[in-house]
C-alpha cells in the first residue's frame, strides 16, 4: 500500500494538514509555493491559520 503523500515532495501527509487541489494531494508549504497567493494586507499565504 503507497503511503498518502504530498504530489510535490513526497512529504508523508498522514496527520497532517494537507489541501487537495483537483484531487491530488499538497502539504501546505508546497501548496503555497505554487498555488497560493500572498496577501499584502495581512503579509501572509493563504493556508496559514
Amino acid at each position: 500500500m503507497k503511503h498518502f503523500c504530498c504530489l510535490e515532495c513526497e512529504t508523508i501527509l498522514g496527520g497532517q494538514r494537507y489541501i487537495m487541489k483537483d484531487g491530488r494531494p499538497f502539504c501546505c508549504g508546497c501548496f503555497e509555493s505554487l498555488y497560493a497567493e500572498y496577501c499584502e494586507t495581512f503579509s501572509m499565504y493563504g493556508c496559514k491559520s
